[in-house]
């Protein structure tokens, strides 16, 4: 046995979160009540800034600005970064602060309060299996929204360097590591957009 090397496991490629299953997600949260729109603020919130689960339940009121769409994450090793997000989900959020500022944990700096403290990263998980539920999704992680940001900003053109800037990673690693969620789908896409035979 000493002579035989052990096989090399390769990292299964996370799931990304289809656009039906956000269309569905969303439609889940299209109430009126506290839940319903702290909920579709956070998954818009993953969805758009690809934050870890510790990096939303760390988001302050203090450092969102929904003037310019951007707020304040504060990463691994303590680290300030800023995130951008769209106009529906500033419009999300700002339905989120307008009921927020009439609940009683109002005076909390933690944007998504809980009684008293910030959501925790189990509490965030937990809403997302309730909404994955009700929308008829067997299984959701918020990491999945991670995975989901990656792909859709490497799909859309956008440059490694600025994803690992927006995303908060040190290590080119971890560029391969999100990017393999739909690396072929990426590469079927970008062959025809060469179109190299037709330029000869």
């Amino acid at each position: 046995m000493k002579t035989i090397s052990p096989p090399t496991l390769r990292d299964k490629p996370v799931p990304v979160v289809t656009d039906d299953q956000l269309t569905s997600l969303l439609k889940v949260c299209a109430g009126k009540d506290f839940q319903d729109r702290r909920d579709e603020a956070i998954i818009r919130l993953l969805l758009d800034c690809g934050l870890r689960v510790s990096e939303l339940c760390g988001l302050t009121v203090d450092g969102l600005d929904l003037d310019n769409g951007m707020a304040l994450v504060k990463g691994k090793g303590n680290k300030i970064r800023p995130v951008y997000f769209s106009a529906r989900t500033v419009r999300a959020v700002d339905r989120y602060m307008r009921m927020r500022a009439q609940h009683r944990w109002a005076h909390l700096d933690a944007l998504f309060p809980d009684p008293t403290r910030a959501l925790s990263t189990d509490g965030a998980r937990e809403r997302m299996n309730v909404r994955a539920e009700q929308a008829g999704i067997d299984h959701l992680h918020p990491h999945q929204f991670r995975h989901t940001f990656a792909q859709d900003f490497l799909m859309a053109g956008g440059q490694e360097r600025d994803l690992k800037r927006l995303a908060g990673w040190t290590s080119d690693t971890m560029l391969e590591r999100y990017g393999a969620s739909a690396a072929d789908a990426r590469a079927k896409a970008a062959a025809p957009r060469l179109k190299r035979g037709d330029r000869v």
